[in-house]
C-alpha cells in the first residue's frame, strides 16, 4: 500500500505544488503525514479487521504524501539554497 500511495503521490502532488506553492504544499505534506504516522501508531494497538483496513489507508496515504515531500522538498531546498560563483 505503501508503494502504490507513492506512485499516486509521484503522479498528483507536485503538480499541486506548481500551483499552490511548494512551501504550502511542503508543509501540508508534512502534518499529514505526521498524522499518519500517529494513526498507525494508535490503530495498530486495535483488534479486529477493521483495524488491518485503517492501516493500509494511513499506509496509502503515508506513501502519498512521503513520496511527495520528498520530491518537493528538494525543489524547494535548490531553490532557496544560495549561488556559489
Amino acid at each position: 500500500m505503501y508503494f502504490i500511495g507513492a506512485t499516486i503521490g509521484a503522479l498528483t502532488i507536485p503538480a499541486m505544488s506548481d500551483i499552490y506553492g511548494r512551501r504550502k504544499t511542503f508543509l501540508c505534506c508534512c502534518v499529514g503525514s505526521i498524522l499518519m504516522f500517529i494513526m498507525q501508531i494508535i490503530v495498530s494497538q486495535w483488534h479486529g479487521m477493521w483495524a488491518y483496513y485503517i492501516i493500509n489507508l494511513a499506509m496509502l496515504g503515508n506513501g502519498a504524501l512521503s513520496a511527495s515531500r520528498k520530491s518537493i522538498g528538494f525543489c524547494f531546498i535548490t531553490e532557496l539554497a544560495p549561488r556559489i560563483y
